[in-house]
């Protein structure tokens, strides 16, 4: 079985998600914000904090393809 991260990576990729143009800082982009709030709905996690502490805990965000850390201000 595989895990739910790997499954999200598959499903919510590039092609599918539309290109966005937008003016200032580029921040994560829609692809690994959708599939870090499906991850998030996958788990059962009920807020920012624990979908945070979870990230931190278990490194699972290398997995849905983030460079580092996403910072838990910016989760939204």
């Amino acid at each position: 079985m595989k895990k739910p991260a790997e499954m999200i990576c598959k499903i919510i990729n590039k092609n599918i998600m539309p290109h966005e143009k937008r003016r200032g800082r580029i921040g994560y982009g829609l692809v690994l914000i959708t599939r870090l709030h499906v991850y998030e709905q996958i788990k059962c996690l009920d807020n920012d904090l624990e979908l945070y502490r979870h990230l931190q805990e278990t490194g699972v965000w290398k997995e849905l393809g983030f460079e580092r850390l996403p910072d838990r201000t910016q989760l939204i």
